[in-house]
C-alpha cells in the first residue's frame, strides 16, 4: 500500500479493495498462467516449421531440470521464440525419460512431429546416443508416423564454445589460483580477515570471486579480479602459513596474465554468442571469424607481438614464442569441435 500511496495516491480506495489473500493470489496466478498456455497455443498453431532447444542442468537440491526452448516460423516469415518450460525430473534423466516429457509437452501444445525440423541439445549422451539417446527416439517415433524429413541436429554452440574454453593447456595455473581463492573464500575467518586486508591497502577490488563450473563467464571474472590483486592476495596467503611460492615465480605470472587475456577474449565471443534471435549463420560467423583471430594471434606471438594481450604484456614474459603453441592448439580445438556445424551452415546457407 505504501508504494501504491506514492505512485497513486488518487486511486488508494482501488488498491485497498483489492483482495490479497493466500487462495486468491493462488488463483489469479493459475488464471495468468491458463491464459498465457492459451496464447503460446495460438502461436503456435500458426507454425509452418518449428525447432526446440533442450538443456539438462541440476539444482542445488539435486533435481534435474528440463528446460525446452521453441522457435518457430508462420507462413507469412513472423519468427517466434519461446522459452516454453522447465520440467522437474525427479528419478533418473535417460534419454527415454527426456523424450517422454518432451513428447507430452509438444502434445500439450500442439506442436506436430510433422512441422519439426531442428532439434539443439547440451550434448549429453543421454541426448545423443545412438540406441536409446532422445534424438534418436524422436527419429524413430517420427519414422514410425512417416514422417520423413531431414532433422538438423545441433550441439549447443554455446556450450561447445565453453568446452573448448576449458580445453586451454594452463590446467595448473587453474588450479593454484582456484586452490587460493578456495582458501580465502570457503573459511568465515580467513574470508573476512582478507575483506578488511584489502580495505586497509586500499586495493583495487574488495574481494575475490568464487569459480563455477556451470556458470562459464565466472572464469573469466575470477582469474581477472586475482591477477589484479595478486601482491595483496600473496601478502595474506603468506600472513596465513600458506605456500604461495607459486606465484612469486615470474614465468607462472605471465601464464597466469596470458590465461587471463585468452579467457577474456573467449568470454567476449561466448557472450556475442548469445541472446535471442540469434540465426545459425549468424552465430556461425562469430565463430569462423574468431578462428581468424586465433590466426593473427598466432602469428603476432610467434614474432614477440603481444599487442591483443594486454596483461600478458605488462608481465614482460621471457619465452612469447611458446605461447603461440597454445593458440594453435586452442584453434586445432575449434576446428574439430565445429566441423559438424560447419558442414551444416554449408548446407544451410546453400
Amino acid at each position: 500500500m505504501a508504494v501504491a500511496e506514492n505512485l497513486f495516491p488518487t486511486k488508494r480506495n482501488i488498491f485497498e479493495s483489492i483482495c490479497l489473500s493466500p487462495r486468491t493470489v493462488t488463483r489469479k496466478v493459475e488464471e495468468m498462467s491458463f491464459d498465457l498456455n492459451n496464447s503460446l497455443k495460438n502461436i503456435f498453431g500458426n507454425f509452418k516449421y518449428f525447432s526446440i532447444a533442450l538443456d539438462t542442468s541440476t539444482d542445488r537440491r539435486d533435481t534435474s531440470q528440463l528446460v525446452i526452448f521453441v522457435r518457430g516460423i508462420t507462413e507469412t516469415y513472423q519468427i517466434f521464440e519461446e522459452f516454453v518450460k522447465v520440467i522437474p525430473i525427479m528419478g533418473t534423466v535417460t534419454g527415454t525419460d527426456v523424450f517422454l516429457h518432451l513428447m507430452q509437452l509438444l502434445i500439450e501444445l500442439n506442436l506436430p512431429l510433422s512441422k519439426l525440423v531442428g532439434i539443439t541439445t547440451d550434448g549429453a549422451p543421454s541426448m545423443v546416443g545412438n540406441k536409446k539417446g532422445t534424438i534418436t527416439l524422436l527419429q524413430n517415433e517420427m519414422e514410425k508416423f512417416g514422417i520423413e524429413h531431414n532433422l538438423v541436429k545441433i550441439h549447443c554452440i554455446v556450450h561447445q564454445e565453453a568446452l573448448v574454453a576449458k580445453s586451454v593447456r594452463l590446467r595448473e595455473t587453474m588450479d593454484a589460483v582456484v586452490n587460493a581463492v578456495n582458501f580465502i573464500l570457503s573459511r568465515g575467518l580467513n574470508h573476512r580477515q582478507f575483506r578488511q586486508f584489502l580495505i586497509d591497502t586500499e586495493a583495487e577490488y574488495g574481494d575475490l570471486l568464487y569459480f563455477c563450473n556451470v556458470r562459464w563467464l565466472s572464469r573469466g571474472s575470477m582469474l581477472k579480479r586475482f591477477f589484479h590483486i595478486r601482491e595483496d592476495v600473496i601478502i595474506f596467503l603468506e600472513e596465513k602459513n600458506y605456500d604461495a611460492s607459486y606465484f612469486r615465480n615470474t614465468d607462472n605470472i605471465s601464464k597466469l596474465a596470458f590465461f587471463v587475456d585468452i579467457t577474456s577474449h573467449l568470454n567476449d565471443l561466448n557472450l556475442k554468442l548469445q541472446g535471442s534471435n540469434k540465426f545459425i549463420h549468424q552465430m556461425y560467423a562469430e565463430i569462423t571469424a574468431f578462428e581468424n583471430k586465433l590466426k593473427l594471434w598466432e602469428l603476432q606471438l610467434q614474432k614477440g607481438n603481444m599487442t591483443h594481450f594486454v596483461n600478458f604484456l605488462s608481465t614482460n614474459p621471457t619465452d612469447v614464442p611458446e605461447y603461440a603453441n597454445i593458440v594453435m592448439e586452442l584453434r586445432s580445438e575449434f576446428s574439430s569441435r565445429f566441423m559438424d556445424l560447419r558442414v551444416k551452415c554449408a548446407y544451410i546457407i546453400f
